[in-house]
C-alpha cells in the first residue's frame, strides 16, 4: 500500500532525526515490518536512501536500523544473527543471505553495531563516488556531444546543397584546403581528442574518487576527468594534470577496483633469539589478527627469509591481509600503525632485539705502520684523534 509506505517512510524520517541528534530513536507500538523489508533491500542492493548527506547519517541509520532488528529478537544481546534476518525478511528470503554477508565483515556469523556503522559508512561512501563520477560522465557527454554536433551540421550542410543541385566541386576544393591548413595546425590536438575518446570510453581504466599509481609512483585520487586530460590530487593536495594520451600508455594500478590488499613487512631480530620466542610472536599475532578481525583477516603469513649468522640477524616476513582495499588510505594506514605498535610491544615483552654484529676496525699510521685491530660495539661510537693513534702505535 503506497500510503502506508508513505508513512513508514516520514516516520522514519522522524527516526533518523533523532537518533542523528543524539538521542535514541522513538519506539513505535507496532512493528513495520514492511519498512524494515524496504530498507534492507535497499541496503543489500547498495542503494543508500537519498536522504543520508554525510558519514554521520549513515552512523544513525546503522543504529536505528540495529536497534530496529534487535528489538524482536529472541536472544536480548546487542548481536544480530542469521535468524534475525530471515524474521524481518521473511518476505524475501532472497536477500538474506546476501544481506547478512554486507554486514558480517568479519564473517564470524554475527554482526554487532560496529560492524554495521562500519557497513553503512562504506556504502555510503561507495553511494557519494557513483554519484560524482555520474555527474563527471554525464559532463563528458555532453562535451562529446557538442563536437559530434558540430561534425553533423558540416555534413548536414553538405548533403542540403546537394539536394539543391548546387556545384560542391569548387566549394569541396576550398574546404579542403581549408582542412589541410587546420590538420597542420590542429593535427595533434584531433589525435589526442581521438586518443581520449578511447581512453576515456574503451580502456576506462578509473572513476571519480578512486585512488591510483602511474607507472608505480605515488599514491593519486582521482579529482576531474576529461576527453583531453584527467586530474590527479596527490596525499599532500597537489593537483597533477596529465593528458589521456600519456595514460593510455602508462601502468596503471587502481586500488578500488582491487581485492583486500596485504601488508609486506619485514623485521630483523637477532641470531640467538630461541625458536620458541618466535613462535611465542608468531601465536601472539594469531590473537592479535584475530581480535581485530575488522580490520585483518586472521589468517596471515609468516616466514624466516634469512639467517645470516655473520650479520646476527634472522629476517623475518609477515604479509597479513586486510578486509578491504587501500581505498580508503586513512583506514588502512590507522590499522597498520596499530599492528606495528603491537610488534613493538611484543618485541619489548618477548625481549626479543637486534644490534648490529661486531666490527672490526684497522688503523694504520702514516708511515704505513701497522696498527692494532680494535673491535667496536655497535651502540658506542670511538673517535680517534692524533694522541691516541701515537699511543696505539706505542703499545
Amino acid at each position: 500500500d503506497e500510503g502506508e509506505g508513505d508513512s513508514d517512510a516520514d516516520s522514519f524520517d522522524e527516526d533518523v532525526t533523532t537518533a542523528a541528534g543524539g538521542h535514541r530513536h522513538r519506539r513505535r507500538r507496532h512493528t513495520k515490518k514492511w519498512h524494515i523489508t524496504k530498507t534492507l533491500k535497499r541496503v543489500s542492493n547498495v542503494k543508500m536512501v537519498n536522504r543520508l548527506n554525510s558519514s554521520e547519517d549513515a552512523v544513525a541509520f546503522a543504529k536505528v536500523l540495529f536497534d530496529t532488528v534487535n528489538r524482536d529478537s529472541e536472544v536480548l544481546d546487542q548481536i544480530l544473527r542469521k535468524g534475525d534476518f530471515q524474521r524481518v525478511l521473511s518476505a524475501e528470503p532472497d536477500l538474506v543471505d546476501s544481506t547478512f554477508e554486507l554486514f558480517d565483515i568479519n564473517h564470524d556469523g554475527e554482526v554487532t553495531v560496529e560492524e554495521a556503522e562500519a557497513s553503512l559508512k562504506s556504502i555510503y561512501k561507495e553511494r557519494k563516488a557513483l554519484a560524482v563520477s555520474l555527474v563527471d560522465a554525464r559532463t563528458i557527454m555532453d562535451k562529446l556531444d557538442q563536437v559530434l554536433s558540430v561534425v553533423a551540421g558540416i555534413i548536414a550542410v553538405f548533403i542540403w546543397l546537394v539536394i539543391f543541385s548546387v556545384d560542391i566541386s569548387s566549394l569541396f576544393v576550398t574546404f579542403s584546403a581549408i582542412f589541410l591548413s587546420f590538420t597542420f595546425v590542429f593535427g595533434g590536438t584531433a589525435q589526442r581528442f581521438f586518443e581520449g575518446i578511447i581512453f576515456v570510453f574503451l580502456i576506462h581504466p578509473f572513476d571519480l574518487g578512486d585512488r591510483v599509481t602511474v607507472n608505480n609512483s605515488t599514491w593519486y585520487n582521482v579529482e576531474v576527468m576529461n576527453l583531453l586530460f584527467t586530474v590527479f590530487k596527490s596525499w599532500d593536495g597537489r593537483l597533477i594534470y596529465m593528458s589521456n594520451a600519456s595514460l593510455s600508455g602508462a601502468t596503471i594500478v587502481n586500488v578500488r577496483r582491487s581485492d583486500p590488499m596485504y601488508e609486506d613487512l619485514e623485521f630483523y631480530v637477532e641470531f640467538s633469539t630461541p625458536t620458541e620466542v618466535l613462535l611465542k610472536f608468531k601465536e601472539a599475532l594469531r590473537v592479535f589478527f584475530r581480535e581485530n578481525s575488522l580490520d585483518w583477516f586472521p589468517d596471515f603469513d609468516f616466514e624466516i627469509g634469512q639467517l645470516r649468522k655473520d650479520r646476527n640477524l634472522i629476517l623475518l616476513w609477515l604479509w597479513p591481509r586486510h578486509r578491504e582495499n587501500w581505498q580508503d588510505g586513512g583506514k588502512r594506514y590507522a590499522a597498520r600503525t596499530r599492528l606495528m605498535l603491537f610488534v613493538k610491544k611484543t618485541f619489548e615483552t618477548l625481549n626479543i632485539k637486534y644490534s648490529l654484529p661486531t666490527q672490526p676496525v684497522q688503523l694504520s699510521s702514516a708511515q704505513g705502520m701497522n696498527a692494532p685491530t680494535l673491535t667496536l660495539d655497535p651502540p658506542r661510537t670511538l673517535h680517534f684523534g692524533p694522541s691516541e693513534v701515537e699511543k696505539g702505535r706505542g703499545e
